[in-house]
């Protein structure tokens, strides 16, 4: 066992002394705007996992949380107000429902008092679900993060191999259009591209795309060839494999017996099983098509991904994500208003304690890929409490419209997760969130050292400040 303090102190510092000097620091202005800031003094994205870990407990998430899903939040005056209304004022159904010991008995009771029998807790996780999954993408911000993630980049390795591997072994010209179709997806299929979408669920969407493959290139409104067609449908195939990612992110970092383990769990079945229902509704467009062709796949080249091409296409995935819908795989009775509404209430709350749970992490010794699966609830947090925040509109009365309109305008309008980072930065900057101490760091491969960094890369071991606080053990 080596102890290498020492060492590492140097190289961090080192590295800090001949980096250049930074701008954009938090907090740091003079009468011509943002002043240039040393290294030294300013406060990274990594520096918030690998030093400062309590500067991710905020007021500007604590505020998030208590002025939509808390206790006295928007989406509870919501809910109450609507149970007080005149609709519920000659039944005992809200002392009923106060007295539910879970979700489950909640919309029983609903159920029952209305006369639809047959709806059940499970139709009312799928009308939350058709709603979460459509918003599960996230930001735009994240997609700077989400930039030099490995996992992202690794898929999209994988596809550029597709397309590789189709231009090495086949003449364009020498082709069918059916053939090019085929041909693109049995590489697909043998080199295992995607993680989440399966085999079986590609060979019954390509069953489907055989039967019209004219009409699916002629989709295309800028007369594109059948090859960028077959690219695009790749593409598209790899945006949906992201989408059960991160629901399987999310899976993973919630307890069993929760709604939103529940939701999550059904949600991620009913994808994969829908999966080519849905992907063909949504993607087999032309708007849609021409989208990925025109803000993805033009970007979308082993050059330009090393570069700032990366930037470009996650932001586009995040953008064009949201617009897929999900109505197809769900058929649930009208009801569903007031439980839609208190499901995805009940997804927030759930993945606000995983994010407090999650941030946990980072005051012992962690993985890189910890710091995605941070990533990944906060995209669902602000998913579920967007989403519920929408369905609070189909229910509100007068004397909360105003406040749900502040509040949602608030919220809506602006990137949550940038000015909670933003926040974050600004606590470390200000001196009110101290600085860990590592203590014993263990090492089983030689990481690469580095001062902090806005992108948290796999292999690299990030120094707050140039300094490693804590001692390396390997």
């Amino acid at each position: 066992m080596k102890k290498l303090t020492s060492l590492i102190l140097t190289v961090c510092m080192l590295s800090t002394l001949f980096a250049p000097f930074s701008v954009l620091p938090v907090g740091a202005e003079t009468d011509g705007g943002i002043a240039a800031i040393s290294e030294e003094d300013y406060v990274y994205y990594s520096d918030l996992f690998y030093g400062y870990p309590g500067a991710l407990y905020n007021s500007y998430l604590t505020s998030y949380y208590s002025e939509t899903a808390g206790s006295s939040g928007i989406l509870n005056q919501v809910y109450d107000d609507y149970m007080n209304s005149p609709m519920f004022l000659w039944t005992d159904i809200k002392t009923s429902l106060a007295a539910a010991t879970d979700l489950k008995e909640w919309t029983k009771i609903i159920a029952d008092w209305t006369g639809l029998t047959k709806f059940t807790y499970n139709d009312a996780l799928d009308k939350a679900n058709e709603a979460f999954a459509q918003e599960i993408y996230g930001t735009p911000a994240l997609a700077k993060y989400y930039g030099n993630n490995a996992k992202w980049m690794k898929n999209f390795n994988k596809v550029l191999k597709v397309f590789d591997t189709f231009e090495q072994n086949f003449e364009v010209y020498e082709l069918t259009e059916e053939e090019i179709y085929v041909e693109m997806l049995k590489i697909v299929k043998n080199q295992n591209t995607f993680t989440y979408i399966g085999v079986s669920q590609i060979q019954v969407f390509e069953q489907k795309l055989l039967t019209d493959i004219h009409g699916v290139t002629k989709l295309l409104s800028k007369g594109a060839d059948a090859m960028t067609a077959a690219k695009t449908v790749v593409i598209g195939l790899m945006m949906e494999d992201f989408r059960l990612e991160i629901l399987d992110d999310i899976l993973a970092s919630c307890e069993k017996g929760t709604t939103l383990y529940d939701g999550m769990t059904r949600l991620k079945n009913q994808l994969r099983n829908g999966f080519a229902t849905y992907f063909w509704d949504n993607y087999i467009t032309t708007e849609f098509m021409d989208k990925i062709a025109d803000e993805i796949l033009e970007y979308f080249t082993a050059d330009t991904l090393l570069g700032s091409g990366s930037y470009k296409v996650i932001t586009a995935i995040i953008n064009l994500g949201s617009w897929v819908v999900f109505d197809v795989l769900f058929n649930v009775p009208d009801i569903d208003d007031l439980t839609c509404q208190s499901v995805l209430t009940n997804y927030s709350i759930d993945l606000y304690s995983a994010i407090l749970t999650q941030s946990d992490v980072f005051l012992k010794q962690f993985q890189t890929t910890d710091v995605k699966k941070f990533e990944s609830l906060f995209t669902a947090y602000i998913a579920a409490t967007s989403a519920a925040l929408k369905a609070s509109d189909k229910i509100k009365l007068s004397g909360n419209k105003a406040k749900l309109s502040e509040i949602t305008t608030k919220y809506t309008e602006v990137d949550v997760y940038e000015v909670y980072i933003e926040t974050a930065k600004a606590k470390v900057a200000s001196g009110n969130s101290p600085r860990l101490n590592r203590g014993e760091w263990w090492l089983s491969k030689n990481p690469i050292i580095s001062h902090g960094s806005d992108n948290i890369e796999e292999g690299y071991l990030y120094c707050p400040k140039g300094v490693f606080k804590g001692n390396i053990v390997c």
